[in-house]
């Protein structure tokens, strides 16, 4: 009868904590939605919204995801693994396609990686494209990071910091300034 007993109760104790793992989550783990808006200020103090680009959360837990900025600056980025993430902002591919000419539709660099916008003029290239230092263009050179918490959540990236000798991103304009802009012919 005892042996029954202790039977029994190891067995319901097993089912508790299965179900305590099942509520819990075993490490944390989980994902976040982020939403925020990026913007960029410039050596002259101008604050500029970016108004194209992508937004991409490099993760240790998982494949880097990017996200569309969108023409008022903002991102939606789902499913990001909890935890650490480094973070980049890419516009240099705007800057290279708003240089191909009026009359060319094409995509991003073949370089590129990860979802980027279908084919585009280069005068809507032009418009979305806003100069920023190369150095936020990798994760792993941008020097920005941001710890994903489980659920919905809002995180702005303010970039800042003077352009590259030469004007930017690369692929960037050569004139321009903070505001961005195509490269002046």
């Amino acid at each position: 009868m005892r042996w029954v007993l202790s039977k029994a109760l190891r067995t319901c104790a097993g089912f508790l904590a299965l179900a305590v793992l099942a509520v819990v989550g075993c490490g944390g783990g989980g994902t976040g939605t982020i939403t925020g808006k990026v913007t960029y200020k410039g050596k002259d103090g101008n604050v500029v919204t970016l108004k194209g680009g992508n937004v991409i959360f490099a993760s240790e837990k998982g494949p880097s995801l990017q996200a569309e900025i969108k023409e008022d600056g903002t991102y939606t980025l789902e499913n990001v693994p909890v935890g650490e993430a480094k973070v980049a902002v890419r516009t240099a591919w705007l800057g290279i396609q708003a240089a191909m000419g009026k009359g060319a539709a094409s995509g991003p660099p073949k370089d590129a990686s990860g979802p980027m916008p279908g084919k585009m003029t280069p005068d809507v290239a032009a418009r979305k494209f806003v100069a920023i230092p190369s150095r936020y263009e990798t994760p792993d050179g941008s020097g920005l990071v941001y710890a994903v918490k489980k659920g919905s959540q809002t995180h702005d990236i303010p970039l800042e910091g003077p352009l590259d000798s030469g004007g930017g991103s690369v692929g960037g304009p050569s004139k321009g300034g903070s505001s961005g802009g195509p490269p002046k012919k």
